[in-house]
C-alpha cells in the first residue's frame, strides 16, 4: 500500500512523521462522477502488535467524514477542536472525506446540528450500514475499498446543490489566503455581506466565516513549523499578520495545547 507522507497532502495531521512510523496512510481521489461531492477517499493502517497504543492527533478541516471501522463505522461532523484516535493491536478504518457543505443533503439539516457530533453510520443509512461495514473490511486493498464504497455513493448522492462548489471556491481561497484574517474582508474579496456569509458557514459548514479563518490561518502555522521546526516564531506570527507574537501563541495553544515553541521541540 502507497504511504502518503507529502506535508501538503497530510495538512492537519500533527506531528506526522511520528504518526508515519506507525501508520500507512492511503489516499485517492473520487471517480470524476463522484468529484462534486467527494474529496477524496482514504485509509489508515497499523500493526503495533507488541507496541503500545499510538494515539494521533488532527487539526480537521471543517469537512464532514465517514469511516468505516469494526463495529464502529460512523458519520463525524466538524471538529471545532483536536480531532484524536488511538491506534493499538492491529486494524484499518476506510473513509470518505465529503467536500466542505457537500453532506447537506444527505443530513438533511443545517451542519451546525452535527459540529462536534458524530454518529453510527446506521443512524442514516439503517441495517445497510453493517451489510457496507462487512463488505468495505472484507477486501484486501484500499482500491478494492474504494470502489465498493464509490459504488454505495452513487446509489445514494442523487442530488447536487451548485452551492457547494461556490463554498468549495470560499474554502479554497482561506486555505490559499493565509493574509485574508477577518470576516469583513473575505466578504469585501467575494462581494458579500458578512451576515451572508456566516448564514452560508453555518448552514453549509457548521461553522463561523471567522471560525474557518482561523483554523486555516493555525493550519498553515503548524504546516510551516512540520516543515521547517527551527522557524522563527515571532516572523512566522508576523507573516500570518498577528498583532503579536503572544497572541498567535495563544490561538496555537488554546487549539493544539501546547505553544508553537513546544511542538516545534516536539517534532
Amino acid at each position: 500500500m502507497a504511504s502518503q507522507t507529502s506535508l501538503p497532502h497530510a495538512r492537519g495531521i500533527l506531528k506526522q512523521q511520528k504518526g508515519f512510523e506507525r501508520f500507512q496512510l492511503f489516499r485517492q481521489a473520487p471517480p470524476a462522477d463522484l468529484v462534486p461531492w467527494i474529496e477524496n477517499f482514504w485509509a489508515v493502517r497499523w500493526d503495533l502488535r507488541d507496541q503500545p497504543p499510538y494515539t494521533q492527533q488532527i487539526l480537521p478541516h471543517p469537512n464532514v467524514g465517514v469511516s468505516i471501522e469494526d463495529k464502529a463505522s460512523r458519520i463525524v461532523g466538524p471538529v471545532s477542536g483536536i480531532f484524536s484516535y488511538t491506534l493499538e493491536e492491529q486494524g484499518v478504518v476506510f473513509g470518505t472525506k465529503f467536500k466542505p457543505g457537500a453532506f447537506v443533503d444527505l443530513w438533511n439539516q443545517p451542519m451546525s446540528s452535527l459540529t462536534d457530533k458524530e454518529y453510527p453510520l446506521e443512524h442514516l443509512f439503517g441495517p445497510r450500514a453493517h451489510t457496507l461495514e462487512a463488505d468495505v473490511l472484507s477486501k484486501d486493498t484500499e482500491e478494492e475499498m474504494t470502489l465498493l464504497m464509490a459504488d454505495f455513493w452513487r446509489s445514494v448522492l442523487t442530488s447536487y446543490d451548485p452551492i457547494i462548489e461556490d463554498l468549495c471556491s470560499l474554502i479554497d481561497l482561506l486555505a490559499n489566503t493565509p493574509t485574508l484574517l477577518k470576516v469583513e474582508d473575505l466578504a469585501a474579496q467575494t462581494d458579500r455581506s458578512v451576515r451572508s456569509l456566516q448564514r452560508l458557514f453555518k448552514h453549509y459548514l457548521g461553522v463561523s466565516p471567522k471560525w474557518a479563518i482561523k483554523r486555516y490561518r493555525l493550519l498553515e502555522a503548524a504546516e510551516r513549523i512540520a516543515n521547517a521546526p527551527d522557524t522563527d516564531l515571532s516572523q512566522l506570527a508576523l507573516e500570518l499578520e498577528y498583532f503579536d507574537q503572544a497572541h498567535f501563541t495563544r490561538d496555537f495553544k488554546s487549539i493544539i495545547g501546547v505553544p508553537p515553541a513546544r511542538y516545534a521541540s516536539q517534532l
